[in-house]
């Protein structure tokens, strides 16, 4: 079964968008969780989007990630 996709064939129309922020933090999980158990419907596309404004070295670093999720 696919989980992952572009979305670009699915008609989204009857679903209001679901996005979820993301980082490494504990709640992005509890945050992902309460999505799907109380927004998400089956076959509906969900987005993840982590943003990230720093990089490693510290230095002002901005992109931003996302991927959607097909439930």
């Amino acid at each position: 079964m696919e989980r992952y996709h572009d979305g670009k064939d699915l008609d989204t129309s009857s679903y209001p968008l679901v996005a979820v922020c993301i980082d490494k933090d504990k709640n992005s999980q509890n945050a992902l969780k309460w999505a799907i158990d109380t927004l998400v419907q089956k076959g509906q596309i969900i987005v993840l989007v982590h943003v990230n404004t720093k990089g490693t070295s510290g230095k002002s670093l901005r992109y931003i990630y996302s991927l959607h999720i097909y439930l």
